[in-house]
Formats: structure tokens, C-alpha cells, sequence
């Protein structure tokens, strides 16, 4: 899938292979069930994929800091995570780092979409 370069905050450009099948069916079948329950209205075709990988037997505070997925054009586009691996607390936070944020256990196979609000 697409490639982004996190220092300059972009994806490069679309010399890419395609993600595989599997992941794209995963994706797309998360985000179908959510449209045919009224969540989301719109459709979306998947185009990259991300691999954050977390050593908590030698790196207990491995962990992905707040931030805003701020980058995209469309932050209406759904970002679909599938947990594999040892469970998690998610936290997903509010409109400022101020306010609470949502705690959410992540398990092995558990899969999270997160669209509009949620990405920013």
C-alpha cells in the first residue's frame, strides 16, 4: 500500500504495490457492517497499512503517544486497527489533551474503526 514518510508528515508518491487482499477484505468488512448499522454512510477504498510493533517483555514502556491523524485530506476515510498480540489500553482522547480520555482494552483480534471525530 501507500507509503508515508513520518518525518515530512506525507505520503510518497503511488509506486506502490497494492495491500493485500486479506487486509482489504478485514477492512472492508468492518467498515460495512458499521454502514449497515447507520454509523457510517460513506465508502472507502483501502490503500495503506500500518505496523506498529511494541516490545513489552524488553521495552515495558514501549507505547504510540496523543496525536491527531491530521494529515489526510479526508479524515472522514475510516482507519481500521486490528489488534494482534498482548492486550492494550487504547485511550482514545477528546477535542483537547485536557479533557478525559476514552478508555478502550484492546485484545488479541479485536478491531477498532475509528472515522470523522475520532481521527482528529
Amino acid at each position: 500500500g501507500k507509503q508515508y514518510d513520518w518525518s515530512s508528515r506525507c505520503y510518497l508518491p503511488d509506486d506502490c504495490r497494492p495491500l493485500p487482499e486479506l487486509l482489504v477484505s478485514f477492512a472492508t468488512r468492518a467498515v460495512d457492517l458499521l454502514k449497515d448499522a447507520g454509523e457510517i454512510d460513506n465508502t472507502h477504498t483501502f490503500q495503506a497499512a500500518i505496523c506498529n510493533l511494541y516490545h513489552a517483555a524488553r521495552r515495558p514502556s514501549d507505547r504510540l503517544g496523543g496525536h491527531r491523524d491530521d494529515v489526510e485530506e479526508d479524515t472522514t476515510s475510516p482507519l481500521v486497527t486490528i489488534s494482534i498480540g498482548l492486550p492494550c489500553v487504547f485511550l482514545l482522547g477528546k477535542e483537547t489533551r485536557s479533557s478525559k480520555p476514552i478508555p478502550l482494552l484492546l485484545t488479541a483480534g479485536s478491531m477498532l474503526v475509528l472515522t470523522n471525530r475520532a481521527r482528529q
